[in-house]
């Protein structure tokens, strides 16, 4: 079979060929029909500093966006038979340490205590970052990552449940319905907070990006978006301001992971509010912390999602409630998968998925 994988611990990947996996006995064969590009993906074809502790474990394939059709399980499963359309949710976690006893098995370092997070992802992210992922024709998952899909649902937006989800698990950890929401970064983590916090029920969602964003920017508003404002163009803190009549926005979700941008989050922000950060930082920020006291803002950090979060977008998903196609902008074949990432990571493109 066909896949995409990370070689050798330096720039780049390569489309190889591999045997079909033989699933275990806990195990499921998927022959995959649609596979996303994460930005994480494209860090890890950059080979961008904190995927370092992958160098042991090249070959790898990578990818965790994904949907399929279940083609074989093994003697142990009892939830999916052969026939069942599935995506997955990348987590492999030990299930008996703080956290996964806690629910929060995004969070899990298999007992390994608190590592240096700033710098490795949680050994809990397994499928496509420490054991094969989905950029293949066929992967060989344990039953317990997987989810099934409502038959009807194509695969191409069954293959957005874990993008959405990382937005909707922002969006599910506070309170927008009927609150002015404000995404910072039009980037496909902030397209899934305006399409999260739209289904929520938030009353006007304001998004700001670069001018190179219009693009993207315009996508936004096909999602939800009820402003979408150019940052080059205007001042961003004011403008929220504004619109809310001087208050601040009630949630301000930051997706970009530019340091300097996180002082201006916290200016835009009403008066015990709150402010979210998703986005991963290449470097550390400095902004008035007194900003936070006196208005009493709460800063919080959001990773991945939870299982739970899977359940409720698949469900919105098939209702119409969420609606992820517009931030899928083009779809290529695995061979051409140097040129879609080359895309991707000039930012020509917002999502890519493979086709097989």
């Amino acid at each position: 079979m066909k896949a995409v994988a990370k070689v050798k611990p330096e720039f780049g990947i390569e489309v190889i060929d591999l045997p079909i996996p033989q699933p275990k006995a806990d195990e499921i064969l998927i022959k995959v029909k649609n596979a996303g590009i994460c930005g994480s993906d494209v860090h890890i074809y950059e080979w961008t500093s904190g995927y370092e502790y992958m160098a042991g474990l090249l070959p790898l394939v990578i990818g965790h966006e994904f949907a399929g059709e279940v083609m074989e399980v093994g003697s142990a499963v009892k939830s999916v038979t052969a026939g069942d359309h599935v995506t997955a949710i990348p987590h492999v976690n030990c299930k008996s340490c703080y956290f996964c006893r806690r629910g929060l098995i995004q969070l899990c370092d298999w007992g390994c205590g608190k590592a240096d997070v700033a710098k490795e992802v949680p050994k809990a992210m397994q499928i496509g970052f420490r054991r094969n992922g989905g950029m293949a024709e066929y992967i060989a998952i344990p039953e317990g990552n997987v989810y099934k899909l409502p038959p009807e649902m194509p695969f191409d937006i069954g293959a957005m449940v874990n993008p959405i989800s990382v937005g909707f698990h922002c969006v599910e950890k506070t309170y927008v319905c009927g609150e002015v929401v404000c995404v910072l970064g039009p980037g496909p983590i902030g397209l899934s907070c305006v399409i999260s916090a739209k289904a929520a029920g938030a009353a006007k969602v304001i998004v700001a990006g670069l001018g190179k964003d219009i693009r993207r920017l315009d996508i936004a508003r096909q999602v939800g978006a009820d402003e979408a404002m150019v940052v080059d163009e205007v001042d961003i803190v004011a403008a929220v301001m504004q619109i809310t009549g001087g208050l601040g926005a009630a949630v301000v979700f930051e997706t970009t992971g530019v340091p300097d941008i996180l002082s201006q989050a916290v200016k835009m922000t009403r008066k015990n509010g709150e402010v979210f950060l998703s986005g991963i930082y290449a470097r550390e920020s400095q902004f008035q912390f007194s900003d936070l006291v006196r208005g009493q803002i709460a800063l919080r950090g959001s990773y991945s999602m939870l299982p739970a979060s899977y359940d409720r977008v698949i469900s919105l998903m098939a209702v119409g409630r969420i609606d992820p196609r517009p931030l899928v902008t083009r779809k290529m074949n695995i061979q051409e998968a140097q040129t879609a990432f080359e895309l991707l990571r000039n930012k020509e493109e917002v999502k890519i998925q493979f086709q097989f």
